[in-house]
């Protein structure tokens, strides 16, 4: 699967990559809707991490241990940055300005050549003297641009800020980049390419800093020819390994069990939807069960559970 779509490439390589890849020196479903969802919906898991104040010391201590790439003042003097969930634009395209830690970003409108009206949006990040560090803009008519979080992943005290593009397209895309601030520098460490169903969101899985990622993709979207409507979104997990976040869905079995149980249950309801929504209702959402049986490796014995009509 490509990191990023060719779209969201043209406006990040143009506005962000060059901007801040590098030395730096210078809204609230866990999925993007679809326009067609009214055959089946995914099932939402929490979006605020489970972070209770008294796992902060311990998790700050750990951090060092278990990632390479954790700064220097990773002690357990440093202070997390606090989750926080960005609010949707203002109706009015009017500037905002949020915090991001000791950082401000600034989200505007701004009008597109040869337009006459603001079409999308510039996110610049400043550094608490006010100087910028980071300036991404939206290059294309159709496509956005915005934030969806800022977290301490590390527990270090350096924010991370999740930025995503949506192409704009049917279906299709959804990009997100994750950066990581510290004092005056930047760098990109994560682009994950959710499809239509990003972004990845911070989850508290095992207790030990860094924080996983969750979020889902619709890798079978129109898998077997079934309609998107119907098509099942997977669940997936980016953890820390050797100071690289990557995917390790298969490591949190206890979450795809638990999101599998959700699809079950949704499964059963299958035999109340009118005859003309049955078949799809069985056909896309038994097809995300048995994917995600198929990565916990009990298929065989749970298909009994399932106990899909022989046409499904």
């Amino acid at each position: 699967m490509p990191l990023l779509p060719a779209i969201a490439l043209a406006i990040f390589a143009a506005g962000v990559l060059g901007a801040c890849a590098g030395s730096g020196d210078d809204e609230s479903p866990t999925r993007r809707p679809r326009d067609d969802d009214e055959a089946t919906s995914t099932p939402v898991f929490n979006r605020q991490p489970t972070i209770s104040p008294s796992q902060l010391a311990t998790r700050t201590t750990t951090t060092a241990t278990r990632s390479p790439t954790v700064a220097s003042n990773a002690t357990a003097a440093a202070t997390p940055v606090p989750f926080v969930e960005f609010p949707a634009r203002r109706p009015d395209g009017a500037t905002q300005r949020d915090p991001c830690g000791p950082f401000t970003v600034m989200r505007e409108a701004v009008t597109l050549p040869g337009q006459k009206f603001p079409s999308a949006d510039k996110i610049t990040v400043l550094t608490a003297e006010g100087k910028t560090l980071v300036e991404l803009k939206n290059n294309e008519a159709f496509a956005s641009i915005g934030v969806d979080w800022c977290y301490d992943l590390n527990v270090d005290g350096d924010p991370e800020l999740s930025v995503y593009t949506l192409s704009g397209g049917a279906h299709c895309c959804f990009s997100q980049a994750i950066y990581s601030f510290a004092g005056a520098k930047s760098s990109l460490f994560l682009l994950y390419d959710g499809g239509n169903a990003g972004p990845l969101i911070p989850r508290e899985l095992d207790g030990k800093a860094p924080i996983e990622l969750s979020g889902f993709d619709d890798r079978l979207a129109y898998f077997g020819g079934i309609s998107y409507a119907a098509s099942p979104t997977l669940i997936t997990v980016y953890a820390s390994r050797d100071g690289q976040y990557v995917e390790a869905t298969k490591d949190y079995g206890p979450v795809v069990e638990q999101y599998r149980s959700q699809l079950l249950a949704q499964y059963k309801t299958c035999d109340s939807q009118p005859a003309n929504q049955r078949y799809s209702c069985q056909q896309g959402i038994g097809l995300g069960i048995m994917a995600e049986s198929l990565i916990l490796g009990d298929w065989d014995t749970f298909i009994a559970t399932l106990n899909p009509p022989k046409d499904v």
